[in-house]
């Protein structure tokens, strides 16, 4: 029971970090001292809960027992930064959102396969099927920018679909046809055998989707796929915060 509340404390300490991580960034005067605070809280609470687990047991994984030097340790360094540069921009408090949600999530999910896609609609136009990633969320891989998902054809149907209808889109082993999404491409060699995408929504818009893979089968639990939802709207609260612009927003049906 302990271990699992002191799991628990560390994994919450620093996903409140990460969004106090980006109120700080968008505020002023006594509030941000205020936050900074708070943000610094939960970094010694994460922390302490994670040096009791390691002291009182040598059953937990190493991805609790990494979680603080791995996640705490940059959201530190930007708050830090933050202190020094009053003007930061919203969209930099955003990606410093955005890297802290995947470095917590490879982590304490156990893979280091983790990426952010926030979708603009070309044209500006929502009814239109072309989506392009935005420039700045290309983390985690390379061909982004030049990548383009098309949510009425292809792969990119049943994702979409599972996004929409069910918040997340996954498979358990990509290497076997059975298991596959109706609409992919069973001859295709993908870098990856097990993946979960969860939509990144505040409950009323959607903005993307958080994505995370690995190269087993069978690699991801039902609580794997609960704190990626936990995590992607996590995100979604904060890109409503920091104002998206209506092109890159889906009001959900």
């Amino acid at each position: 029971m302990w271990e699992k509340i002191l799991s628990e404390l560390s994994f919450w300490g620093v996903v409140l970090q990460a969004i106090l991580t980006l109120l700080i960034n968008v505020v002023n005067g006594t509030m941000k001292i205020i936050l900074i605070g708070a943000a610094i809280l939960c970094a010694l609470i994460a922390g302490a809960s994670s040096w009791i687990q390691k002291k009182t047991t040598h059953r937990l994984s190493v991805k609790h027992r990494t979680i603080v030097n791995d996640a705490v340790g940059p959201l530190i360094s930007v708050l830090i930064s933050m202190c020094a540069e009053e003007r930061a921009s919203k969209k930099d408090g955003l990606m410093n959102l955005i890297k802290s949600v995947e470095d917590i999530a490879s982590h304490r999910i156990g893979s280091g396969r983790c990426r952010v896609s926030v979708f603009e609609v070309a044209g500006g136009n929502t009814k239109k099927p072309l989506l392009k990633p935005m420039e700045a969320t290309d983390l985690g891989r390379n061909d982004r920018s030049s990548s383009i998902f098309y949510k009425n054809k292809g792969e990119g149907v049943d994702v979409w679909n599972n996004l929409i209808k069910l918040g997340i889109s996954c498979c358990s082993d990509t290497s076997d046809r059975k298991q596959l999404p109706d609409s992919w491409d069973a001859g295709r060699d993908r870098a990856y055998r097990s993946y979960v995408s969860a939509r990144i929504d505040d409950s009323k818009n959607m903005y993307g989707m958080l994505t995370i893979n690995s190269t087993e089968k069978d690699a991801f639990s039902q609580d794997d796929i609960s704190e990626l939802q936990n995590l992607a709207y996590v995100l979604g609260l904060g890109m409503r915060m920091t104002k998206i612009p209506p092109e890159n927003i889906f009001v959900l049906a």
